[in-house]
């Protein structure tokens, strides 16, 4: 945070910042625990990939 007061971010800028990046990974842990696919790629956790590890 010293960083970014001292490059001139406000309290309210340094906040947005944090709520981006906390949705941003909380949307990518809740697409990979329920296994979305994109065109064909799989994307997260499948039982089948843990049979295929075990």
């Amino acid at each position: 945070m010293e960083n970014a007061k001292s490059a001139g971010a406000s309290d309210g800028e340094i906040l947005e910042v944090n709520q981006v990046c906390a949705y941003f990974c909380y949307s990518n842990r809740t697409i990979n625990g329920l296994g979305v696919t994109l065109s064909g790629d799989t994307v997260g956790y499948y039982k089948e990939q843990q049979k295929d590890q075990i």
